[in-house]
C-alpha cells in the first residue's frame, strides 16, 4: 500500500500541475493585457504625443484608412491579409517602390501611387512601412510628412541615430510610431509570458531564444546583402525579433557579449549570431538567430526557480497567412499538438505538456489601433524599439571587438 500510495502522489501532482497550468494559460490568453510587457501595463508610455490626427468621437467609430509603402513578400503576405482581416482598417492605397511592386498590388486589385506625396490625396491616417531596413527612415520620414501615423516594419531603423530621428519627427508632429514586432504574439512565446508574468516559473534565472535554421545556398535578395555602418544579416533581421523578446518579457538589457559572424561559404553577411544579454533584472540569456545551423534545440527555453518551460518549432502565422488561413478561423493561430513540443518541468515531477497559448498577430494591429485614436498603449513602445537597436549595435561591437559591451551605447552607426 505504501508503494502504491508513493507512485500514486507523483501522478497526482502532475495532474494537478497540468490543470493549474492550463487554467494559468487559458485566463492569461483571455486577458486584454496578457500581451503587453510589463512595464507598458505600469503607465502610459512617455512618447505618446498629443493627438493632432485620429482624435475626436468620430474617427473613434470609424475605420482608418490605410497606405502600405511597400508591396515586397511581407506586405502581400503578412500585413495586407492582416490589415484586410481587422474590423476598423481600410486598405486605401499602396505607394510601389519598384515596377515589380507596381504589377503585383495591381494585379491584387490595389490602387497603386509612386510616391508617398501621391499616397495623400487618399487621405491616409496610418502608414505601414514595409520597404527594405535601409529606407526604414525615409519612408517613415515622408509619411509623416503627409500627416499619417506610421507603423514600420522591424527593425525600426539601419541604427539608432535613424530611429531617434524618426521618433523625434513624430513627437513634433503630434503622431503615433510604432515597430511592427509581430513575434510578441507567437504562441510559444504568449505561452512563455502567461507562465512567467503569472509566477509560474518563480524567480526567472536565465532563458535562451532561438531563430535557428540550416540553409547551406545562401540567398540573393536584399537581406543577403551587406550594409555598410548599417544593422544587416541574421543579426537585423532575426536578431531584431529575438531581442525584442527579451526586452520584452525580461526588461532592460545591461550588457551584452556576442559573436556575429558568416558561416556559410560565399555569404557577404552575418548568417550565425550568438548573444550574451545580462539584463538589468539579474536574468540572463542567450539569444540565436542563425541560417547556417541546424535548430534541434528548443525554439525557447525559460528557467526559474520553481521550474522551466520549454517549446520546440516555430509558430505557424505566417503559413497561415500564405495559404489564406486568416484570423477567426477555428485554426488561426494554432499547430498541431503534439507531446513533448510545449512542456513545463517542474523538479522532482518531470515535465507535463502545456497547450500553447494560441498565437495572435492581429493583435498587433487590434492595439495599434487604439494607440491611435483612444491614448492607449503602444502595441510596442519607443522606449522598447529604440533599446532593441542599441542592443543591436553593442552586439555588433562586441563582436568586433571581442569584448563585453555595456549599455546605454553611444550609437553613431552599427559600425561605431
Amino acid at each position: 500500500m505504501g508503494s502504491e500510495g508513493g507512485r500514486a502522489g507523483p501522478r497526482r501532482a502532475r495532474h494537478h500541475v497540468h490543470r493549474a497550468v492550463q487554467d494559468l494559460v487559458c485566463a492569461r490568453a483571455h486577458c486584454a493585457d496578457a500581451q503587453l510587457c510589463a512595464r507598458d501595463r505600469v503607465s502610459p508610455s512617455p512618447d505618446t504625443p498629443p493627438r493632432v490626427r485620429g482624435s475626436g468621437d468620430d474617427t473613434d467609430q470609424r475605420r482608418l484608412r490605410v497606405a502600405v509603402i511597400g508591396y515586397g513578400n511581407s506586405a502581400a503576405w503578412v500585413h495586407c491579409p492582416l490589415l484586410r482581416a481587422a474590423p476598423d482598417f481600410d486598405l486605401a492605397v499602396v505607394v510601389a517602390t519598384s515596377r515589380r511592386a507596381e504589377e503585383r498590388a495591381r494585379a491584387d486589385g490595389l490602387p497603386v501611387v509612386r510616391t508617398a506625396g501621391e499616397a495623400a490625396a487618399f487621405a491616409p491616417e496610418v502608414a505601414v512601412v514595409c520597404v527594405p531596413d535601409q529606407a526604414h527612415e525615409t519612408f517613415s520620414l515622408e509619411a509623416i510628412a503627409i500627416g499619417a501615423h506610421v507603423s514600420v516594419e522591424k527593425p525600426f531603423a539601419p541604427d539608432r541615430v535613424a530611429a531617434e530621428r524618426v521618433r523625434n519627427a513624430a513627437r513634433r508632429a503630434g503622431l503615433r510610431v510604432s515597430v511592427f514586432q509581430n513575434r510578441r504574439w507567437d504562441d510559444d512565446f504568449l505561452t512563455a509570458g502567461a507562465l512567467v508574468r503569472a509566477g509560474g516559473l518563480g524567480d526567472v534565472t536565465r532563458y535562451a531564444l532561438r531563430f535557428a535554421d540550416w540553409r547551406p545556398e545562401p540567398g540573393d535578395g536584399w537581406r543577403d546583402r551587406a550594409r555598410s555602418g548599417q544593422l544587416d544579416g541574421k543579426l537585423a533581421d532575426l536578431g531584431s525579433h529575438l531581442v525584442d523578446q527579451a526586452v520584452c518579457l525580461f526588461g532592460p538589457v545591461r550588457d551584452v557579449f556576442a559573436d556575429v559572424r558568416r558561416m556559410r561559404p560565399g555569404v557577404t553577411v552575418n548568417d550565425d549570431c550568438t548573444l550574451l544579454l545580462r539584463h538589468v533584472s539579474g536574468v540572463v540569456g542567450e539569444v540565436i538567430a542563425s541560417a547556417a545551423r541546424p535548430c534541434l534545440a528548443p525554439r525557447i527555453e525559460v528557467q526559474g526557480a520553481l521550474g522551466a518551460y520549454v517549446s520546440y518549432g516555430r509558430d505557424g502565422q505566417d503559413t497561415q497567412l500564405r495559404d489564406g488561413v486568416l484570423p477567426g478561423s477555428a485554426e488561426w493561430g494554432r499547430r498541431g499538438r503534439e507531446p513533448g513540443t510545449s512542456s513545463l518541468i517542474r523538479p522532482g515531477a518531470g515535465a507535463v505538456d502545456v497547450e500553447r497559448v494560441p498565437g495572435n498577430w492581429l493583435a498587433y494591429y487590434e492595439q495599434f489601433r487604439e494607440f491611435v485614436v483612444r491614448d492607449g498603449p503602444a502595441p510596442v513602445s519607443m522606449a522598447d524599439a529604440l533599446h532593441v537597436i542599441e542592443v543591436l549595435e553593442a552586439a555588433s561591437a562586441s563582436s568586433a571587438r571581442g569584448t563585453r559591451v555595456s549599455l546605454p551605447w553611444p550609437s553613431s552607426g552599427a559600425a561605431s
